[in-house]
């Protein structure tokens, strides 16, 4: 069964890309748009597949950041779906290089719990559940346009140890793997004030490419899945409190 599964190289991993929801559940690594001591954001966002996320950030102190974050998937459906339930805590600090330029960098840790189940190109069904905990560090810039809108890059280096994996039948042996992670976020100002930010991300979570594994070991299809790169493509809603109105 898993070798008529298996799709060799790039378009194998482009398939399994589109759906943007491989049993890891990757959280976006946007840059937090604070510039000062006292300054907040709060944001929320939801995939393409269905997952919210939510984050917040606060300055307690000048150059200082805290924050922390969830995602959450229920269960939509009996045949095809994806449960997640994810926290993360961060903490880093910012600078700004220009008046309109920020630098940013964060380091944080996150458990999770996830469970998949979706059907196969070529018939039946497939399951995979997962526990595990990640170690992160991320940086990144942003530009704050006038009228409230910026534009900001970031990238996340993700350490991911398995506490639990496995797919129906089998606990799979892969007990960590590392991801590099980078999103596009831009924040557009609907009118609503100076507080209030649309924004739209997009951007891409990947580690080494997998290796096709012995043709008769029943776990590497598993193995080789999880270690596919995900899209990451949400849009949201950004509320930052402490700005006021031009």
């Amino acid at each position: 069964m898993f070798q008529l599964l298996r799709i060799p190289g790039t378009l194998g991993s482009l398939l399994l890309l589109l759906p943007g929801c491989i049993v890891y559940a990757p959280t976006s690594p946007a840059v937090p748009m604070v510039e000062n001591k006292g300054e907040a954001e709060v944001s929320g966002s939801v995939q393409l597949n269905g997952r919210l996320e939510a984050r917040g950030v606060y300055s307690p102190l000048h150059h200082v950041l805290i924050g922390a974050g969830s995602s959450f998937c229920p269960r939509l459906s009996a045949d095809n779906y994806f449960r997640v339930r994810q926290v993360e805590a961060l903490l880093g600090g910012y600078t700004t290089l220009k008046k309109k330029l920020l630098l940013s960098g964060l380091a944080g840790t996150g458990v999770a719990s996830t469970n998949r189940k979706f059907d196969q190109i070529l018939g039946g069904s497939q399951q995979y559940q997962a526990r595990y905990t990640t170690w992160f560090g991320q940086g990144g810039l942003g530009w704050q346009f006038d009228n409230g809108s910026s534009i900001s890059l970031g990238y996340r280096l993700t350490s991911v140890q398995f506490r639990q994996l496995r797919d129906e039948a089998l606990d799979l042996p892969l007990q960590r793997m590392s991801r590099h992670e980078i999103l596009l976020n831009l924040r557009h100002n609907p009118g609503w004030g100076a507080q209030w930010q649309t924004q739209t991300s997009v951007g891409l979570s990947s580690g080494r490419r997998p290796g096709d594994g012995a043709d008769d070991d029943p776990t590497a299809f598993g193995v080789q899945y999880t270690q596919l790169p995900t899209l990451l493509v949400n849009v949201g809603l950004v509320w930052q409190p402490a700005k006021r109105n031009w």
